[in-house]
C-alpha cells in the first residue's frame, strides 16, 4: 500500500470509528502525518502499528499499558496470541450456552410444544446475561486493571461453579428486593431492621471480601459509588446507587454502633 489513507478511509477499512482512532491519538499511541491542510493521513506503517495496537487490546491490555509496550518494543506476538485464545475461549463457552438454550427452545417449538415459565426465564437470563457482560467491558476497564480480572475469572470458578451461581445470584435478587421494600417503607438506616440487612449483605460478600485483595475490592466500591456516571441502559447494576448508599450507611452503623 504505497498511497495515504484519510482518517475516514482507514476508520472504514478497519471496522472503526474515528472517534476511536483520534483517542488512540490522543494517548500517543498513533501519530498520522498531517497534510498541508491540516488533515490526517494515515501510511502502511500506521497500519502496521495500528493492528498491533488492536491486537493489544482484544488480548486484555489497557491502553497505558499498550503504550508502554510499544514504546518499550517488548511486544511478545505468542503471548498476545495466547492470551487472546483463552479469552475467546472463555467467550465460545458461554456463547455456546447460549445456542445450546437456543436450540433447545427452538426444537420445542418446533414440536408445538410449551416452553413453561421457567424455561422462558433460563432464555432471558441467559441472553441479558451476554448482552450485560459486552456492554460493561468499557466501565470494567476504567476501574479495573487486568490482574484484577484475571483473579476475578479464577475466584468465580473456584467460589461459585455453574451448581451454584443461580442459588447465589437469587441470595441477591431476596436480599435487594427486601432492602428496596424496606426503604419504600421509610426505614432509616440507622434503624436495627436496617443493620440486619447489612449483616446479611456482608454476609453475602464475605467469599469475595476474603478471596480478593483490598485494592480490588476497593476499587469495585469505587465503581458502585459512581455507577450514576457510567449506567445507561444497556449497562446497569444489579441495585440502585440508592440501595448502594443506603446498605453502606447501614453498614457503617452496624461497625460502628453509637455509644
Amino acid at each position: 500500500m504505497g498511497q495515504f489513507l484519510s482518517i475516514g478511509n482507514i476508520a472504514q477499512a478497519c471496522g472503526m470509528s474515528i472517534r476511536s482512532l483520534r483517542h488512540l491519538e490522543t494517548h500517543g499511541l498513533i501519530q498520522p502525518v498531517r497534510t498541508e491542510a491540516g488533515r490526517r493521513v494515515y501510511s502502511e506503517e500506521h497500519v502496521h502499528q495500528l493492528s498491533r495496537i488492536l491486537l493489544l487490546k482484544r488480548a486484555g491490555y489497557r491502553l497505558g499499558d499498550i503504550a508502554r509496550i510499544i514504546q518499550n518494543q517488548t511486544l511478545d506476538p505468542k503471548a498476545l496470541l495466547d492470551v487472546q485464545i483463552t479469552c475467546l475461549t472463555r467467550q465460545k463457552a458461554a456463547i455456546t450456552r447460549a445456542l445450546s438454550s437456543l436450540k433447545e427452545a427452538r426444537a420445542l417449538l418446533q414440536a408445538q410444544k410449551h416452553l413453561d415459565a421457567t424455561g422462558l426465564c433460563t432464555l432471558i437470563r441467559e441472553g441479558e446475561r451476554l448482552m450485560m457482560q459486552k456492554a460493561m467491558h468499557p466501565v470494567l476497564d476504567q476501574y479495573f486493571i487486568k490482574a484484577d480480572k484475571q483473579r476475578w475469572e479464577e475466584l468465580a470458578q473456584t467460589l461459585f461453579p455453574p451448581d451454584k451461581q443461580t442459588l447465589y445470584q437469587q441470595q441477591w435478587s431476596t436480599l435487594i428486593t427486601r432492602i428496596e421494600t424496606a426503604m419504600e417503607t421509610g426505614l432509616d438506616a440507622t434503624a436495627p431492621a436496617a443493620k440486619a440487612l447489612a449483616q446479611e449483605w456482608l454476609a453475602l460478600q464475605a467469599p469475595l471480601a476474603e478471596a480478593l485483595r483490598p485494592e480490588h475490592w476497593g476499587r469495585a466500591a469505587k465503581m458502585y459509588s459512581e455507577m450514576d456516571q457510567w449506567k445507561t441502559e444497556e449497562r446497569t447494576a444489579p441495585f440502585s446507587k440508592e440501595v448502594y448508599i443506603f446498605i453502606s450507611r447501614a453498614a457503617k452503623a452496624l461497625k460502628n454502633p453509637e455509644p
